[in-house]
Parts: structure tokens; C-alpha cells; sequence
């Protein structure tokens, strides 16, 4: 059995985690609102929230995604963001 880590969410810093096949990248970034975030899976697909979520639900959206983090979330600062960066990646790729 895979041992899950626990995401705690820490305002102002970005968070990312690795699942247990090494293919699938979770990362929850910060907005400008410290109680707001913005959730991304990044893998053979990618999923991601287009509006920000409340902390209380960012966990429930991971789950329903499948992702489990099986490495320590690792953490560091970065400039809150508008809008999820994975989506604006989308739009310049498009």
C-alpha cells in the first residue's frame, strides 16, 4: 500500500505532489484571495479548476480526480495568481 500525504495548505505558496506511478503532477496555487486556490493534475491529461476553490475544497477536488500524493507536498513561494496557470497554458498552446 502507497502511504498518502496529507496537503496542508499554506497562503502564498504553491504546493505540488507527485502520485504513485511518478505520471501525474497535482498543484494547488495560490490567488489573490489567501482563502481561494487554484487546483491542477498534470499527466497523460490535464485537469484543471477554472474557477478557485475554498480551501475545505480543495482536498474533496483532488479525490474525485484519483489523486493521491505519494510524495511529501513540496511548498515555495510564488505571486498569487488571477487565473489557473495550467489553463493559461492551455490558451497560449491552443
Amino acid at each position: 500500500m502507497v502511504r498518502a500525504y496529507p496537503l496542508e495548505l499554506v497562503p502564498g505558496l504553491m504546493h505540488a505532489a507527485w502520485d504513485a506511478s511518478g505520471r501525474r503532477l497535482a498543484t494547488v496555487w495560490p490567488t489573490r484571495r489567501p482563502d481561494r486556490w487554484h487546483v491542477s493534475i498534470a499527466g497523460d491529461e490535464v485537469v484543471a479548476t477554472v474557477e478557485p476553490l475554498p480551501e475545505d475544497r480543495v482536498r474533496a477536488v483532488l479525490d474525485r480526480w484519483g489523486f493521491t500524493a505519494a510524495t511529501p507536498w513540496r511548498r515555495w513561494p510564488v505571486r498569487p495568481q488571477a487565473a489557473n496557470p495550467f489553463l493559461a497554458q492551455d490558451r497560449m498552446a491552443g
